[in-house]
């Protein structure tokens, strides 16, 4: 561990600094960390308290920021010199304990991983329109590259119709209970093919 966090609570206070910039709904941050003990380690846990219950009421939005959060609790790991060692859903009836995280074997950050830290205290939510411009095909190839890294496909919906039903599904997630489980390579709702 580098010098600076070298007393026992330091490291677990940087990866829940880094943890609390991740974003969410409207800011709530619907998560309370854990320190493990002896730098060993950090709980990510979502806080039921604090989830918006209107506009997020099966709480789907308050799990994906607590994903986002525990991305920046890797991003802090790398930035100490180590591997993450990442446990999700660690006890088995508590849904609440999402993940641990934990130092794994020694290894250096990469440039990717610093700029990626730098950059979580400049993070800032935006209300306003997305621009209406074309987004490059080599920026698409990028982010289907990173959503690959972290075991995820990007697929990028851009007819009218599949747009309309994806919006429509969305509405469903959030306010009918949503889907447990599917398959994404035959994806389909009301009827409707939702990917190719």
């Amino acid at each position: 561990m580098s010098p600076a966090y070298a007393q026992h609570g330091r490291a677990a206070l940087h990866l829940a600094h880094a943890a609390s910039l991740a974003p969410s709904p409207h800011n709530n941050q619907p998560w309370f960390f854990v320190e493990e003990g002896h730098d060993h380690g950090l709980e990510i846990h979502a806080d039921r308290g604090r989830r918006l219950v209107l506009t997020d009421p099966g709480g789907r939005e308050s799990v994906i920021a607590c994903g986002a959060a525990l991305f920046n609790a890797r991003i802090a790991v790398r930035n100490l010199g180590f591997q993450p060692a990442v446990d999700l859903l660690p006890e088995s009836g508590n849904p609440a304990y999402l993940a641990r995280v934990a130092f794994a074997a020694h290894a250096p950050a990469t440039f990717h991983e610093a700029l990626m830290e730098g950059a979580m205290a400049h993070r800032h939510t935006h209300r306003g329109p997305f621009g209406a411009e074309h987004v490059a095909e080599e920026l698409l190839d990028e982010l289907r590259d990173h959503a690959r890294a972290e075991g995820a496909l990007l697929h990028i919906v851009e007819d009218p119709d599949r747009l309309d039903l994806l919006a429509d599904l969305g509405f469903w997630l959030t306010f009918r209970g949503g889907l447990t489980e599917c398959d994404v390579s035959g994806l389909w709702w009301d009827g409707r093919t939702l990917l190719p």
